[in-house]
């Protein structure tokens, strides 16, 4: 679009100087020089280059141009009248010359061409279901203008998109045709070519002096270089999963009592037009152990059973993903155990950690018990074929009931079982009517 405007400015420039050229000195045609400005006032401007859809004394107002007002030619007046039509986003050439002059009065030109407008796009060089997926992402509506930037982010879609499933060797074109039945729109032949995948040679990782990098390259779920050992395991490279496995490689350091672990350093170096190395530098820390557990808040049950349960002993390992797993998440879990599977539906438990010395590591789980809460009606929706006496005979969710996240999960998978339902869309949902 710059190089548009300059082009128009360029065009008002050439015709004021081709007033010049043609000025002899006549009362019609006062002498102009481009070296010296002049002010005038605006005798009238033609809009050319448009049909009939566009009002001329709307575009004139746009522009900021008005008849009788004073102008200096040359000047930034008609510059700026050029770049507030261009960011209409209307048309893709815009130009201002100089008809005439008489006497003090300046007669302008203003050309327009209209952008294009989308008739259709054509996918060339990707399936069906490719095609489907992308227009999922961005489907430009017929009569959709097209601008540069619609191009730009159709291209910018499509590469994502074969980006994710390992493709990075690739070409899009976009391409524009006349619509032969319908005047001043475009069709655009999008032209997908893949090569082949991306795959990675090599995965190194430096400055792991305590954990061997057999077991980091372990943690990485998606990152696989190609080997023997990971010779039925995919090897491509995709960006996301790359971006996820960084996380999964500092929560195995931090399994390892690693908790200050940390990636300073990354990058992926393409080695051959289908074969990149990952390179990871990590920063290892101190490792970490166990000190003094505490509970703060418990009164339904004493510290000394929700220590027994969560299984965590002064020196043990610091172990932030066990921790989770026995504080809220095992099925035998503190949280479910001795409270959500008791009726203590607001439960809620708040780890502090506190840094002792060099590699010790106290932990203060504050508890939030509420009250118990009693199950006051079950309500079921979107069974739109299935009896509603046929699902409630498999719940073992009751009225009158303190709530008992155990036999909510009870509930759900008897439910999966009966094969009616998509078990990932059976989501119970508790709330408080109060």
């Amino acid at each position: 679009m710059i190089g548009k405007v300059i082009l128009g400015i360029l065009i008002i420039f050439f015709a004021v100087g081709k007033v010049v050229a043609q000025n002899s000195g006549t009362t019609d045609h006062p002498e102009v020089f481009y070296s010296s400005p002049k002010t005038y006032v605006i005798g009238g401007i033609e809009v050319t280059g448009l049909g009939d859809q566009y009002d001329p004394g709307t575009l004139i107002q746009l522009a900021g141009l008005q008849f009788g007002s004073e102008i200096k030619i040359p000047g930034d007046a008609i510059t700026k009248a050029i770049k507030r039509l261009y960011s209409q986003g209307l048309f893709s050439n815009v130009t201002i010359s100089v008809d005439r002059v008489e006497g003090n009065k300046v007669f302008l030109i203003m050309n327009l061409t209209e952008r294009h407008k989308l008739s259709g796009i054509n996918y060339i060089g990707i399936k069906k279901s490719e095609e489907t997926k992308i227009k999922e992402k961005i489907n430009p509506l017929p009569g959709t203008q097209v601008t540069d930037n619609m191009i730009s982010n159709l291209k910018h879609i499509i590469e994502k998109y074969f980006k994710e499933k390992g493709y990075y060797n690739m070409d899009v074109k976009v391409l524009q045709r006349d619509d032969p039945n319908a005047p001043n729109f475009v069709i655009l032949d999008v032209s997908v070519e893949r090569k082949s995948k991306i795959k990675i040679s090599e995965v190194v990782i430096t400055g792991n002096e305590e954990v061997k990098e057999r077991k980091l390259k372990g943690a990485m779920k998606k990152t696989k270089e190609k080997s023997l050992a990971n010779f039925f395991k995919s090897s491509k490279y995709i960006e996301t999963n790359y971006e996820d496995d960084k996380y999964n490689l500092l929560d195995k350091y931090n399994e390892l009592g690693y908790r200050d672990a940390s990636i300073i350093a990354d990058s992926v170096v393409q080695v051959s037009p289908n074969r990149v190395k990952v390179y990871i530098d990590v920063e290892e820390g101190n490792k970490y152990f166990y000190n003094n557990i505490t509970w703060v808040g418990n009164t339904v049950v004493d510290s000394d059973k929700l220590s027994r349960l969560l299984n965590i002993s002064k020196g043990d390992t610091y172990n932030k993903k066990y921790f989770e797993e026995r504080l809220r998440e095992d099925e035998d879990a503190v949280a479910n155990y001795f409270y959500l599977n008791q009726g203590y539906l607001f439960f809620q438990a708040m780890p502090i950690e506190t840094v002792v010395g060099k590699d010790s590591i106290n932990v203060e789980i504050r508890l939030l018990e509420g009250p118990q809460a009693t199950i006051d009606r079950v309500i079921i929706k979107g069974n739109d074929r299935t009896h509603e006496h046929v699902i409630r005979r498999e719940l073992y969710t009751y009225p009158g009931e303190l709530f008992s996240r155990e036999d909510i999960i009870r509930s759900v998978r008897e439910l999966a079982n009966l094969g009616h339902f998509d078990p990932e869309k059976i989501v119970p949902n508790p709330v408080n009517p109060n």
